[in-house]
């Protein structure tokens, strides 16, 4: 990877918050593929990225949607409370 230019960045982030209803949220954000070459130059570092992008989120997509599940469970149990 070119170590002359680098800067830091998040190339998949994911969060669990509450919004400002009170409403537990999930968010599951990803470098564009389209930005990769925005943000790489180098043609190795775009290949490597894109995969490191294409793996991780094989398996972060199947988290956020079970995490989802449970955090709509539990904003309708809240909402039964109130």
């Amino acid at each position: 990877m070119t170590r002359c230019l680098l800067r830091e960045g998040n190339l998949i982030g994911f969060r669990i918050f509450f919004d400002d209803t009170g409403t537990l949220m999930s968010e599951l954000r990803r470098l564009p593929q389209e930005d990769v070459q925005k943000v790489f130059k180098d043609p190795y570092d775009q290949k490597m990225i894109q995969t490191i992008l294409s793996k991780v989120m094989e398996n972060f997509e199947d988290l956020h949607d079970k995490i989802e599940v449970e955090l709509d469970a539990l904003n309708h149990a809240l909402r039964e409370q109130s």
